[in-house]
């Protein structure tokens, strides 16, 4: 890892100098101690030495990456809510890491703006995805949302930035499944219907085809 040359000739004292013969990865080793002995030609020879310790510095040279409860790297993970749940409740719970230090470890969580991002909010620090606004899956079928399987589905970016120059950044896609609630009772479109029929009709004929009860859903 380390050559001991002569200092350049320019140098009026003799000199020796410490080379690195490899690249420094800090995340493979943090740290090297090295003992250097001096040897001089007297008779009989005379000899000293010196412990260097190097410290390698960090550089933001890792991108963090999502993991999930087991600790494996994962770019994906879903949540089940159901509709109309409280303000404040906690959906999911995001992780990520870097391999760098200090402030180049350090992570900010943030959610990718859309048309749905405003319903959650995610702290910054701990990467807790709470629900910011109530969700009733009429609004979101009204907005283009599609109902499928009587389940909705939302789709939610969260990056993972760390504090780093130049920042490096990761994002995991969270799927975000809303379970509808029975709240809504069936309802008939009018109060009163009102038709004729006419004598003698055959006991099997359709005398009204209409008398249909729908549910609403808010």
């Amino acid at each position: 890892m380390f050559n001991l040359t002569t200092c350049d000739h320019t140098i009026t004292l003799p000199c020796t100098q410490l080379i690195a013969l490899e690249q420094f990865d800090r995340e493979n080793q943090t740290n090297y101690h090295i003992t250097v002995e001096a040897v001089d030609l007297g008779e009989p020879s005379q000899s000293s030495y010196v412990n260097i310790s190097v410290e390698v510095l960090d550089t933001n040279d890792n991108t963090p990456f999502f993991i999930d409860e087991s600790g494996v790297v994962t770019q994906l993970e879903s949540a089940n809510i159901v509709e109309k749940s409280p303000v404040g409740s906690l959906i999911a719970w995001i992780r990520a890491k870097d391999l760098d230090a200090g402030e180049n470890a350090n992570i900010t969580y943030s959610l990718k703006s859309s048309d749905i991002s405003t319903y959650f909010s995610v702290d910054q620090t701990l990467g807790i995805v709470k629900i910011n606004e109530q969700i009733v899956i009429n609004t979101l079928v009204n907005k283009g949302m599609r109902l499928n399987s009587s389940v909705m589905s939302l789709n939610l970016t969260v990056f993972a930035t760390d504090h780093g120059q130049p920042r490096r950044n990761a994002s995991l896609r969270l799927n975000v499944n809303i379970e509808p609630i029975n709240d809504n009772a069936p309802y008939f479109p009018y109060d009163m219907f009102n038709f004729t029929v006419s004598e003698n009709l055959n006991g099997s004929m359709t005398v009204f085809f209409c008398l249909i009860a729908h549910k609403l859903i808010k």
